[in-house]
């Protein structure tokens, strides 16, 4: 047994992921919902944050000088993109920034256009903001393993020649389809930013689950901000050991701002929000991290493989009907149950109610991807292997078709997207996800 299948009890800790499912469904319930970890944080991490708690002042802190050269030193190791570290602005939690960004960047009335399926909170801000949100459908090709989920550049830009959008969220690697963008795409969909003058907002923050080797499909991820200086301008770029390191509580996140006047503007908009100081733990988590991470994120990422193959596993010989879009990236894993019921309410009650098991669920991720479920791989072996043990018995206690007529919904070879443009509300997602 590996250390990331220890078992780490999370009920009793306040967890936006596990608590708010217990009082729900009690002390049965497994997770596998909320985009963090099961894991604890490296050693070096842990032993970091334990020395600074024993300081025992635990008063307002700043970010100390060797900070930004933390963050541009992992990019260049592991990524190969070189920035210059004064490009970079810190900030808490890429909601709240993007919220800031909308507010800075764009007028009421201006659109906002985001990939469906896609990420909620992040979507959910500019609705709140008084932004029109234009939802662009991620069209599914091929079949089978193969099957991947693409960008409608079509669609992306008559939305952007008519609908007045003026800022592009992107998700890279994409959450919840695992997809990591080409080169290629990443440049059509900058080279597009460009011409219509729409800044480019690139959440990267599960770049470093990615890479040629990890998963089934892995690729190197790309950073759009490096394929030219005109897309660079153009574009800022969210980094974070959060995802990476499981420290998604201790809220430390970075934004590379290659332009001037975006830099300086975000800069003001961040400290009229009333960001300032960081969490107490955070930098000391981040340099740790930075600095002596590299061989827990490699077994990590080895763990995941391993745990994608067993659920690739589990759904090929026990619920054949379940398709599973193979991601590239990321530690999630999207599928397709609409071949099994496309009523989102019948499967909650299946698998959460019955079976205890808590998931991301496709209505949270933009409307017409109802029958769609996304699990957290990010476990230990064995909270996986009775979970997916439980969806089985779910699948078995209610076959496909054995529940009478479904609600009208997408065929099940349908990509089931909402329409590529128009205004939008943003869903909410089940047990305070977070990004």
């Amino acid at each position: 047994m590996n250390e990331f299948d220890n078992v780490v009890e999370r009920f009793g800790t306040d967890s936006a992921k596990w608590d708010t499912l217990r009082r729900s469904h009690g002390d049965r319930a497994l997770a596998l919902s909320v985009a963090d970890m099961d894991f604890p944080a490296p050693a070096a991490v842990v032993d970091a944050v334990t020395e600074r708690a024993r300081q025992g002042v635990y008063g307002y802190t700043d970010l100390p000088e060797d900070h930004t050269p933390a963050f541009a030193g992992w990019l260049e190791r592991r990524h190969g993109w070189r920035i210059d570290p004064a490009h970079l602005i810190a900030c808490h939690r890429v909601v709240q920034a993007v919220a800031v960004m909308v507010r800075i960047w764009t007028e009421p009335g201006d659109a906002v256009l985001v990939h469906s399926p896609g990420y909620a909170p992040t979507a959910d801000t500019v609705v709140r903001n008084g932004r029109r949100l234009i939802r662009s459908p991620l069209v599914r090709t091929g079949e089978g393993p193969g099957a991947r989920w693409e960008m409608d550049f079509d669609g992306m830009e008559r939305a952007l020649r008519e609908e007045r959008v003026r800022a592009v969220l992107l998700y890279s690697p994409h959450n919840p389809t695992g997809r990591v963008w080409t080169p290629e795409e990443l440049r059509r969909l900058g080279e597009l930013c460009v011409r219509h003058g729409a800044l480019l907002i690139s959440d990267d923050v599960h770049a470093d689950f990615s890479g040629t080797g990890y998963l089934a499909a892995g690729r190197p991820h790309t950073f759009a901000a490096s394929l030219s200086p005109e897309i660079a301008r153009a574009t800022v770029t969210f980094v974070s050991p959060m995802k990476t390191f499981n420290l998604a509580g201790l809220e430390i996140t970075g934004v590379v701002v290659p332009d001037d006047r975006l830099r300086t503007e975000l800069a003001e908009g961040l400290r009229a929000a009333g960001e300032h100081n960081p969490s107490f733990f955070a930098a000391v988590a981040l340099k740790a991290a930075y600095t002596h991470g590299a061989d827990w994120l490699d077994g990590l990422l080895a763990h995941l493989t391993d745990n994608l193959a067993l659920t690739r596993s589990v759904l090929e010989e026990r619920l054949p009907a379940l398709r599973l879009t193979e991601p590239e990236g990321t530690y999630l894993a999207w599928i397709d149950c609409r071949a099994w019921s496309t009523d989102e309410d019948r499967l909650r009650r299946w698998i959460t109610d019955e079976q205890g098991v808590a998931v991301s669920w496709g209505s949270s991720f933009g409307p017409g991807n109802e029958g769609f479920l996304r699990l957290n791989l990010a476990t230990p072996r064995p909270l996986l292997t009775e979970a997916l043990e439980r969806l089985a018995t779910a699948y078995a206690l209610h076959p496909p078709g054995a529940e009478g007529p479904e609600a009208e919904g997408p065929e099940a070879d349908e990509p089931g997207a909402a329409p590529a443009t128009g205004t939008a509300p943003a869903t909410g997602t089940a047990h305070g996800e977070q990004p």
